[in-house]
Parts: C-alpha cells; sequence; structure tokens
C-alpha cells in the first residue's frame, strides 16, 4: 500500500462493517422464521422466557437475536426482554397473505449454502449447487420431499403478488389459459377465481404439479383447471389461448430459456399470447431486489435477472415480439405475442 494512502473513513469503515454483517441478518431471520416466532408476537409483550419456553429454546440467546432484527424494524423490545410485532415482523407470520416466512426457511438454509460457494461461481461461469448438494437444485428439491415443500411454500409467498399481476391483464377475449412450470397452481388459482370465464391448466414436472391438485379444490375450482405433468423443454405444451409463466426464464440461462420459448412458440396458437411475470433490471447503480435475486440465480442455478434490452433480444430469438412491459410492485407483465 502506499504510505500517502490516506486511512479508511470511520462512517465508510462502519458502513462497509454492517454490510458484511448481512449474513447475520439472514441467519436472524431464518431462525425466527423456522421457530415460528412472528406467529407468537403480537400487540402485547411477550418475554423471551415465554417465547423459548413455546419453542423449546435458550431464552438468552433468543434475546440475542430479536434485538438484532428489532434494530432493523423486525419485532420491537417494548421492555427489556419483552418484544411485540411490528408491520415487518408481521410479514413472517404463517397467515399473512404474501407470506415471507418460508422464504426466509430456504434463503436461510439451501441458498445460503450455494451462496457461500458464490466466488467459485465467479471464477468458473457455473451454478455451486451440484457441488453443495451432489447434483442440481432441481434434482435435490425432487429428492427431498420436505425440501421441495419448503421450497413450493416460499414460492407460493410470492405467487399472490405475482398472481395480481396476472389478474389485471384484459382476459376478455381469452377462454383457455395454461400455467408454464405453475408449481402448486397458486398463480392460475388466482387468476380463474377473478375471471369466471376462464378454465387452465397447470403444466410442471410430475413430482411438482401433484401440489398444484390441493390447491384447486380448495379454490372450488375443479371444474375449471386441470394439472398435467411434463417436460417444458421438450414435450408438447397443453392448447391454450394464453400461455404464463411466472418466474421460470430467470431460473435459465440464455440458451435454456431459448429452448422453452421455442417450444412455446411451436405449441401457441398464431393469434396467442405469451404472458411473462419476471423481474427487469434497471440500467446502471440503481438499487434493486432484482440485482440481488440474479445472484441466487447465479448460484443456484446459473440463471439470470434481464434488462428490458436482454429481455426484448431474447424473446425474439425465441420467435416472439415484446409488446408491453407493465410494471408492478413485486413483478413486472411481459406481454409477447408470436412473431
Amino acid at each position: 500500500m502506499p504510505a500517502n494512502q490516506p486511512p479508511v473513513d470511520p462512517a465508510i469503515r462502519l458502513q462497509l462493517l454492517d454490510l458484511l454483517a448481512g449474513f447475520l441478518r439472514t441467519q436472524a431471520l431464518h431462525t425466527v422464521a423456522v421457530l415460528g416466532i412472528a406467529d407468537i408476537v403480537g400487540d402485547e409483550p411477550v418475554t423471551v422466557e415465554q417465547l423459548a419456553a413455546q419453542v423449546q429454546a435458550d431464552p438468552s440467546s433468543l434475546h440475542r437475536v430479536l434485538r438484532v432484527l428489532a434494530g432493523s424494524g423486525v419485532f420491537s423490545e417494548a421492555a427489556p426482554g419483552a418484544f411485540v410485532s411490528t408491520p415487518l415482523s408481521g410479514g413472517l407470520r404463517t397467515d399473512a397473505p404474501l407470506s415471507v416466512r418460508h422464504m426466509a426457511m430456504f434463503q436461510g438454509s439451501d441458498t445460503y449454502l450455494a451462496a457461500g460457494q458464490m466466488l467459485r461461481a465467479v471464477q468458473t461461469g457455473e451454478p455451486t449447487a451440484e457441488m453443495v448438494f451432489g447434483m442440481s437444485f432441481f434434482e435435490h428439491l425432487a429428492s427431498d420431499p420436505d425440501r421441495n415443500a419448503c421450497f413450493n411454500q416460499a414460492m407460493a409467498g410470492g405467487a399472490g403478488a405475482r398472481a395480481a399481476a396476472a389478474r389485471d391483464f384484459d382476459w376478455n377475449r381469452v377462454s383457455v389459459v395454461a400455467d408454464i412450470g405453475g408449481g402448486n397452481g397458486s398463480v392460475l388459482v388466482g387468476v380463474l377465481g377473478a375471471h369466471e370465464h376462464l378454465s387452465g391448466v397447470v403444466f410442471d414436472q410430475p413430482h411438482v404439479v401433484t401440489a398444484a391438485q390441493p390447491v384447486i379444490e380448495a379454490a372450488g375450482l375443479t371444474e375449471r383447471c386441470a394439472v398435467a405433468g411434463g417436460d417444458f423443454f421438450t414435450d408438447e405444451l397443453p392448447a391454450a389461448d394464453v400461455y404464463v409463466m411466472a418466474q421460470i426464464l430467470h431460473d435459465w440461462d440464455d440458451e435454456r430459456s431459448l429452448t422453452i420459448l421455442r417450444n412455446c412458440r411451436r405449441s401457441i396458437a398464431p393469434d396467442g399470447r405469451l404472458l411473462l411475470l419476471e423481474q427487469v433490471m434497471p440500467d446502471g447503480d440503481t438499487p434493486s431486489y432484482a440485482k440481488l435475486l440474479d445472484l441466487i440465480m447465479l448460484v443456484l442455478l446459473g440463471g439470470k435477472e434481464r434488462t428490458e434490452s436482454e429481455w426484448r433480444a431474447l424473446l425474439a430469438e425465441g420467435g416472439f415480439e415484446l409488446l408491453e412491459i407493465t410494471p408492478r410492485p413485486a413483478t413486472n407483465l411481459i406481454e409477447a405475442a408470436p412473431a
């Protein structure tokens, strides 16, 4: 280091140290999510001793985790050693619409392990999941029913936001919609529930799509919604007026994404529509959750988030014309038509 190099400004140093502590906040959120603390803490103060007794934890250790989270607005220490809920902690409740509880459980475990090898992903250009899990990410989910269930519940938490974006599309001239890679069917169920003239089908891998049937039954949509198992890379897709893909293409690099898009292009009607519910990354230094999500794709799957120009180019190469992007709080509705 040059002799005349000035010392790091103390404020800058503290800011960097705070950024470095992000992994501790992730694990603190994961811990309280697994223990279900947000389901217990409400408007009235609850002591750490009471909480620890209910979740079988050590009171002192639990207190140390909760006070860190309270410093970020997740819970509030209303009195020494006693906590109440806040809007942020409410987002971790199991019964909260759009709950983040299972996302915290999954990102603090499976995703966390893969992200710990990010350097390797940057050096090789390959996802780290296979090194961490001994197999690809989706093979890992298929081999472990508990992890698969946690992942599906994590995705369902955001599916409500994606379904809200999809519901606002003009469905008046549509009869049948297929959710490609539809998981447990949450997005399609939301659309069909809001538009009674529609029928639809959830299409996904056989071990995944089995989770959709209970969701469809609970919504009372068995007469209007079917399920179909298959591979969206190679299998013929269900006939429909509109194909919806909610956060599917971000799982894959451009080559694999083009394979999916070309399969959609082969199956879609000439006047059909493709709706993508995806992030659109801003250019430049603008902060965006999409840029963080892009790193999750890097380590787990080798996929990526994309800018508007990247989406336009990818769709064009896959046989589609990008018609419109409608920004929404949690996602974007990207409408495309066969070119």
